[in-house]
């Protein structure tokens, strides 16, 4: 093991995963070359107090909404932008920034130069020989031929700043790093539903839609239980940059905070449930909601895809075999989740969980597939690369890596965001993959709740039926 010469951190910011992927790839690479990374999180998590001991960060992040920064950059960004902090605070500090966005929209990358700009004025510098890169999702390849212009750049200019000769870096070498998973940051228990008085399940399951622990937020004043009444696909069936829909819904009666959803895909094959951010009047109606308020969609999978993770599970040793019918073994198994401390601490590699995935809860292995792991989402380019080193087959492995690599971007987008192809799917192709339940709860990230602008009169749609 070469003796490490450099030390650096990596904070993301991401909304959908997407910079978390990008900060995750180019984690690999640096420790490929025993660069030491203090720390890797989302910037929420990093004490900003902290930013003037360090001597190199690197910053990562996407831009939401109408130029808002992530969610998990939020209260990191609100501290740093005090008028209170004196001009020289970061001065020791050299950075580089990558960001992510869209120039459809007028503020393009607008939380990445934002950062730039505060940083270079609290007496932070850009790091020598490395221009921050600003990706584009209406590039060719998305922002992936930016970012990988922006990681050779950073890898370069570090191997050339360490006193070590043993250290070297191509671009051409990145592709041939390892990505073996580590699948032991969670425990997995695996038991039968207990009724009576057995097994009591604990309070922040999955089973409910939306899930209680987003409920418990103090962005959500409260809420409302609507159905998907109609949909319509408003462009053309094969537009692949971003599908526009007409979606109409009903208030259903009685609703309450925590009541379960009942939900479907995005294209109204099933049925999908809506819940609105809302304050009460003292009218007593039954909806109201303000300027800024915004509408929550909790989308679940579709049935084709929570059946094919099915059927690459048959062979699951750890589903009860007590059971005899195979629906009432998703239904009548748990499991429960929980980060296992010990495991984490003992690795090297930072413990990375997903966005909004908050252990320990419990769930049926249905609403697992239904309303928890995101099937249907289009796998980011890691996936492949750690799948690779999974593979049985050795030209299923070659073909995996070949897809991650950063000179098979065509090739991914024509085979994964062209097709839309899913988590599921992708699984489904490469049957030399051993498919286990700890494997996916470790791989496949957990669905996301979309946002929407509300943009109806509340006095003009009294009751909103």
């Amino acid at each position: 093991m070469i003796e490490s010469v450099i030390q650096l951190s990596i904070l993301y910011g991401s909304e959908t995963g997407t910079a978390r992927d990008a900060a995750y790839r180019l984690a690999v690479n640096l420790k490929s070359v025993n660069v030491q990374i203090e720390h890797f999180c989302d910037m929420n998590s990093f004490p900003p107090d902290q930013l003037r001991a360090k001597q190199i960060v690197l910053f990562i992040c996407s831009t939401a909404g109408d130029g808002e920064c992530p969610s998990n950059m939020a209260q990191f960004w609100q501290i740093l932008r005090q008028r209170s902090l004196p001009s020289d605070l970061l001065s020791q500090l050299q950075f580089s920034i990558f960001g992510l966005g869209d120039s459809s929209f007028d503020k393009f990358n607008a939380t990445a130069r934002r950062l730039q700009v505060r940083l270079r004025q609290l007496g932070a510098v850009e790091m020598e020989g490395v221009e921050s890169g600003f990706g584009d999702d209406q590039g060719e390849f998305g922002y992936v031929g930016e970012f990988e212009r922006w990681k050779d750049e950073i890898m370069k200019k570090l191997m050339n700043s360490s006193s070590s000769d043993q250290i070297s870096y191509s671009s051409s070498s990145s592709d041939q790093i390892s990505y073996s998973p580590h699948l032991g940051h969670y425990s997995v228990q695996f038991r039968e539903k207990v009724g009576g008085n057995g097994v009591k399940e604990r309070e922040n399951t999955i089973s409910e839609s939306p899930p209680s622990s987003l409920l418990s937020s103090p962005l959500i004043l409260s809420s409302n239980l609507f159905q998907l009444t109609t949909s319509k696909l408003l462009t053309a069936q094969d537009w692949i940059i971003q599908q526009v829909s007409h979606l109409e819904f009903s208030l259903l009666n009685n609703p309450t905070p925590n009541s379960q959803l009942e939900g479907g895909d995005e294209k109204g094959n099933e049925d999908e449930m809506m819940k609105e951010e809302e304050e009460e009047e003292e009218d007593g109606s039954i909806l109201s909601y303000l300027p800024g308020d915004v509408a929550i969609l909790f989308p679940q999978n579709r049935q084709k895809d929570v059946q094919l993770i099915k059927q690459l599970l048959v062979d699951e040793p750890n589903i009860s075999t007590t059971i005899n019918s195979r629906d009432d073994v998703y239904q009548n198994t748990y499991i429960d989740i929980q980060v296992d401390e010990e495991y984490c601490s003992s690795v090297s590699w930072p413990f990375l969980p997903f966005e909004g995935f908050n252990p320990p809860f419990s769930c049926s292995l249905d609403d697992l597939f239904l309303k928890y792991l995101d099937l249907g989402g289009i796998p980011h380019l890691s996936f492949f690369l750690t799948l690779s080193e999974l593979a049985e087959d050795e030209e299923e492995g070659e073909k995996l890596r070949e897809i991650g690599s950063k000179d098979g971007v065509d090739l991914y987008f024509d085979y994964c965001v062209r097709e839309k192809r899913g988590y599921a799917e992708v699984l489904s192709e490469f049957i030399s993959i051993p498919i286990s339940i700890p494997l996916l709860i470790h791989l496949i990230p957990p669905i996301q709740p979309r946002q929407f602008s509300i943009a109806s009169c509340p006095y003009s749609h009294p009751g909103f039926d």
